[in-house]
């Protein structure tokens, strides 16, 4: 039986809001903008491009280009580290996954994927990695496509917000919600404080001894 483990990007495999907010506030001081917050930057994880630059600047198209700028700046400085992983993570998955398939899905770009992977040396823990910045789809299309590709029996979605939680239901997959992340989910059947935990919850969730 083929078991598989998809994992959200951020709030979930790491913490990149500080590079996030000085990417975008770079660019936002050129532009004569508003900077932002930490915690507003918290509240924007997770979603599409299209759906971050609706909730900043929902009447201003163009400024669809500040974001893209500030987004450049930001992975320079997630490609010097400024991100943070989260305790006992990387034991963790390289547990996992000597037993599970472990997979990425983002709403972010590929490319962004592939940042994650470079700066953490995450690479070799994950086998099969899927993006709505490459093919369009929401998270639940993309959840089906992982399933359906990598031929799992079983799979679960980790992820830290409610919209991961509603998106994992309507893909009739489990969803354990990482208590360490940037999002509130409503009372979720799992959930983790710590990556130690996700062992054990794995098991419960594939009804595993």
């Amino acid at each position: 039986m083929k078991k598989g483990i998809i994992f959200d990007i951020d709030g979930t495999l790491w913490n990149a809001t500080e590079a996030v907010k000085e990417g975008w506030n770079k660019s936002f001081k050129m532009h004569g903008l508003p900077l932002v917050t930490a915690e507003r930057i918290d509240s924007l994880m997770g979603k599409t491009g299209e759906q971050i630059r609706n909730a900043m600047f929902p009447d201003n198209p163009e400024a669809v280009t500040y974001l893209q700028e500030g987004m450049t700046y930001a992975k320079e400085m997630m490609a010097e580290g400024l991100v943070k992983i989260f305790p006992h993570e990387e034991e963790i998955l390289k547990q996992l996954s000597k037993e599970y398939t472990l997979c990425i899905l983002t709403n972010a770009n590929q490319a962004y994927i592939e940042l994650l992977l470079k700066v953490t040396g995450f690479r070799e823990y994950f086998t099969d990695l899927i993006s709505h910045g490459y093919n369009g789809k929401n998270k639940t299309e993309n959840m089906k496509i992982l399933v359906e590709r990598n031929s799992f029996d079983k799979a679960v979605y980790i992820g830290d917000t409610q919209d991961d939680y509603m998106f994992s239901q309507a893909a009739g997959l489990p969803f354990v919600f990482c208590e360490f992340g940037h999002g509130q989910a409503i009372d979720p059947e799992y959930s983790i404080s710590d990556y130690s935990q996700l062992p054990q919850v794995i098991k419960t969730i594939f009804n595993e001894k």
